[in-house]
């Protein structure tokens, strides 16, 4: 038995192995919207589970120290240090308009320092110079929220074609205030071809503090293709010398004035300890498939029996497991999904003597488990 397998939530032609709880879930096949809440358990995440759970198209530092607490995405910004996570993705459909919300909040002993501004996590753009500093105004566009240390108040942050090198800045005249939750949601309305006739509106804890129009985001109608979920000290000055955290609570993004229910499953097994019975090479290793990078895979030896095992960290209630095997060169004829709790007495909760390859999907299964592992004979 010669298999490739791999764990992620994408749709390719290595096996993968989704193990799904709780409810919190990217589903990056929803191109009509989006939504993300951090109803994870709690504990310390890499960049590369939250990039991947986004489509794998975030940009997080793989510095960064994402931790979750009580459903709240804890953002590290590290003393003397410029610190951002902006998450991108190419998956948003062309459209007139879009809305883009967010909820986060700003610890009581927060210090901004006395840089002249902070990016926010709530945001959108398209093209060259959606991220900030590109004098590009064909090619690009943006709109975030950011804090305005010159006024201590939230402004928007806009690239469209009237700006100069930088943004331009428009004053919502809500303070920000430490120790205070907000709810953010941006409201765009693209131009047309070579017109002034697009528009933004800016709502803070629900109540309507911007709305501009007459806008040009920029010359050649750029679509929308990135979501600025960011927390990023720039705009001269020096950064705080101590280190201060934002937190997330959620971000979405529609192409209509609603918040997207988030969906219900996570992929638990990202980045978790995965051991196998063999694998051929030290590049396709067991690690490999719980890495989030759909370029990399495990491949075992040509053995049977062969397994392949996750330790969860933790005890968990699987009821879908997905399995994309190598098209119908490679895959599993005749295997078992099993969990344990010990790593030694396992339980079966799916088998079949009749696999055919392409893809597995597993739903209704019913077990518990700190481990699961794929057992194939044939």
């Amino acid at each position: 038995m010669k298999t490739y397998r791999k764990l992620t939530i994408a749709t390719i032609v290595t096996l993968f192995v989704m193990l799904f709880q709780g409810s919190m879930f990217v589903n990056a096949a929803q191109y009509s919207s989006h939504c993300v809440s951090f109803d994870w358990p709690d504990g310390t995440y890499t960049s590369t589970k939250f990039n991947y759970d986004f489509g794998n198209k975030g940009q997080f530092p793989s510095s960064s120290e994402l931790i979750v607490t009580d459903g709240k995405l804890r953002v590290t910004l590290p003393a003397n240090q410029e610190s951002g996570a902006l998450v991108s993705t190419s998956k948003i459909p062309a459209s007139a308009s879009y809305y883009v919300g967010g909820t986060f909040s700003i610890p009581s002993d927060f210090t901004f320092g006395d840089q002249n501004d902070m990016k926010l996590p709530v945001g959108l753009g398209g093209g060259t110079c959606a991220a900030g500093g590109e004098t590009d105004k064909d090619n690009g566009w943006s709109a975030r929220l950011m804090y305005n240390g010159m006024s201590g108040n939230f402004v928007l942050y806009v690239y469209d074609t009237l700006r100069a090198e930088w943004g331009r800045i428009f004053n919502t005249g809500v303070a920000c205030i430490p120790g205070t939750t907000y709810d953010a949601k941006i409201y765009i309305l693209r131009n047309t071809a070579n017109a002034f006739d697009g528009a933004f509106t800016v709502w803070i804890n629900g109540t309507q503090v911007l709305n501009e129009s007459g806008i040009k985001w920029s010359n050649n109608q750029v679509d929308c293709d990135t979501l600025i979920m960011d927390w990023f000290r720039g705009g001269g000055g020096d950064p705080p010398s101590v280190t201060t955290y934002g937190y997330i609570h959620d971000f979405w993004w529609n192409t209509a004035d609603s918040k997207p229910a988030a969906p219900t499953e996570i992929n638990i097994a990202i980045d978790k300890t995965a051991t196998a019975s063999s694998y051929d090479n030290s590049t396709r290793m067991p690690s490999k498939s719980v890495d989030g990078n759909d370029a990399t895979r495990w491949s075992s030896t040509n053995t049977d029996p062969s397994w392949f095992k996750v330790d969860l960290g933790a005890t968990y209630s699987i009821s879908h497991v997905k399995l994309s095997w190598q098209g119908t060169s490679a895959y599993g004829k005749t295997y078992k999904i099993q969990v344990s709790n010990d790593d030694s007495a396992w339980t079966d909760i799916y088998s079949t003597t009749t696999g055919d390859g392409n893809v597995d999907d597993l739903t209704g299964l019913s077990g518990s488990g700190r481990y699961i592992r794929m057992y194939g004979t044939q």
